[in-house]
């Protein structure tokens, strides 16, 4: 077991996952890196990751280059112990948000948010623990928290607007304290 968290680890898993395995009319659905965005994001020790899947909260303007674009979130925790042995519960909320700058085409965008969601769904179901992340030990839907919102709706960005998917992954990783907890 473990002696202390992977999170970043865990979420890079989840990237990983969702440029590997989430795909959209035979390839991933989000927009292709620049050579700027790829060296800084697309770094990922399970492979490259050559699409606009981002790690935090959007910036308040978002590239109109990248009509398609993913952000892993992490969002709440709740971490609890064990003393006997000294295992470490650590869980953790990521809302996952999908965005799509409305073209002149909004029916193209629609359907494509739409095949984003259908794509996600039965990725994120399949994967009770997440791979290539040694201290997750489950995974699951989780609850909506604050003003995170589940489904389909539309937000603007820069005076932009997008049509928008999000949905929160809960991931549990299980780790120790060396020498045990103490008194």
């Amino acid at each position: 077991m473990a002696s202390v968290p992977q999170t970043w680890k865990a979420l890079q898993a989840l990237q990983w996952t969702i440029y590997h395995e989430v795909q959209v009319g035979g390839g991933s659905p989000f927009a292709p890196f620049t050579a700027a965005d790829q060296a800084k994001w697309g770094n990922n020790p399970n492979g490259t990751v050559a699409t606009a899947i981002y790690f935090g909260e959007p910036p308040k303007k978002l590239n109109p280059g990248y009509i398609y674009q993913c952000f892993i979130i992490p969002d709440t925790e709740s971490v609890t112990w064990r003393a006997a042995g000294g295992k470490v519960f650590d869980e953790l909320q990521c809302y996952l948000f999908v965005a799509g700058l409305y073209t002149t085409d909004f029916l193209t965008v629609v359907q494509t948010i739409i095949a984003i969601r259908d794509a996600m769904h039965p990725v994120l179901m399949t994967h009770a623990q997440q791979q290539n992340a040694p201290t997750v030990v489950a995974a699951k839907p989780g609850a909506p928290s604050g003003d995170r919102i589940h489904g389909f709706h539309h937000r603007q960005f820069n005076g932009a607007d997008y049509y928008c998917w999000g949905v929160t992954r809960w991931v549990r990783q299980e780790w120790s304290i060396p020498n045990g907890i103490t008194a």
